[in-house]
């Protein structure tokens, strides 16, 4: 298995965001394979320990793309009606060289209502928007000359990768899942997803021929020593973790969760991986085994409610003794 760390703040809890390349730089040297970051507006500190920080995704990958020689950069995703797919094409392809081909391209609809009033963009129009934005960007980076106003221009640069990085669409429709694996595409899933959810989008977009081996899946993550051990140092996380996704109605604004889903006792089941070392091996086994899932996207933090301290301790322990088993 393959793990990678998910988030706005790459599911660290960083200080600030001169910190996380730093961060990263050691995540890679403990054999994490990625990195992906959230786009995400109008964040504020949720709890007296600091709470997330939520940068600018591409200039936080441009940063780590500089910190790092090995390690993969996604986005989980960016939110594609809300940028321009002329300045988005040049940017991506811009990080996809600087970094040596290393960037993954994941994308999304972001039918969020505050921002679309914020950008100005009509919800109703997302999804028209989605799909012409990302052939444009398709488009640029293919072809010799594009049609761009009244003239005909070259993009520059293209990508490092052939023929394009790879495209990973945030989805939670299965319906959209099966026209994803159809374009020859890849989904990436969230880690707010409860078993139930998440087996409705891998059937999908298995029977439209996608590889599920090749699907992110992001789910809480903390490794201890013992069971006990991690219990222990988990427990507030979860718990301010419940009451978060609780106050914010996760269940209604998502709808990959029930309500029974996010408390404390039945988020420890199916949305984290948390226990001691053997335990958390024989969970990664199983979602291995049930879904033929390969790659995990692990939000440390805890949406910032786990200390950096304690997440980059946990980290070393995977790298150490679990990543080995697996």
């Amino acid at each position: 298995m393959e793990f990678g760390l998910a988030g706005c703040d790459a599911g660290l809890a960083a200080p600030d965001a001169a910190a996380l390349p730093a961060l990263i730089a050691e995540a890679e040297a403990l054999g994490i394979k990625s990195v992906w970051f959230n786009e995400e507006h109008f964040q504020r500190l949720l709890h007296t320990s600091g709470g997330r920080i939520c940068p600018s995704p591409v200039i936080m990958a441009a940063a780590v793309a500089q910190a790092t020689t090995t390690i993969r950069i996604g986005f989980s995703a960016l939110l594609l009606p809300l940028h321009h797919p002329l300045r988005l094409a040049e940017e991506i392809a811009t990080l996809d060289v600087i970094s040596h081909g290393r960037i993954d391209f994941g994308v999304a609809r972001g039918a969020n209502p505050r921002y679309c009033d914020a950008y100005e963009v009509s919800v109703d129009e997302t999804r028209a928007r989605f799909d012409d934005n990302l052939g444009k960007i398709l488009s640029y980076w293919q072809e010799e000359e594009s049609t761009l106003g009244g003239g005909r221009y070259n993009v520059l640069p293209k990508p490092a990768q052939s023929p394009h990085p790879p495209i990973y669409v945030a989805t939670y429709t299965p319906e959209t899942g099966a026209a994803v694996a159809r374009d020859g595409h890849r989904i990436i899933q969230s880690g707010i997803q409860a078993d139930w959810h998440l087996e409705l989008m891998l059937d999908a977009y298995r029977a439209a021929g996608g590889r599920v081996e090749d699907v992110p899946l992001g789910r809480f993550f903390h490794v201890a020593e013992t069971d006990e051990q991690a219990r222990y140092e988990a427990e507030r996380a979860v718990r301010d973790l419940s009451e978060r996704l609780t106050a914010i109605g996760i269940a209604q604004r998502a709808r990959t969760v029930r309500e029974a889903d996010i408390e404390p006792e039945a988020l420890y089941e199916q949305l984290a991986v948390i226990g001691g070392v053997d335990t958390c091996i024989r969970k990664l086994e199983r979602l291995r085994e049930r879904y033929g899932i390969r790659r995990i996207n692990m939000q440390s933090s805890f949406f910032g409610f786990m200390p950096l301290e304690t997440t980059m301790k946990s980290l070393r322990l995977l790298s150490r003794d679990v990543m080995p088993a697996l």
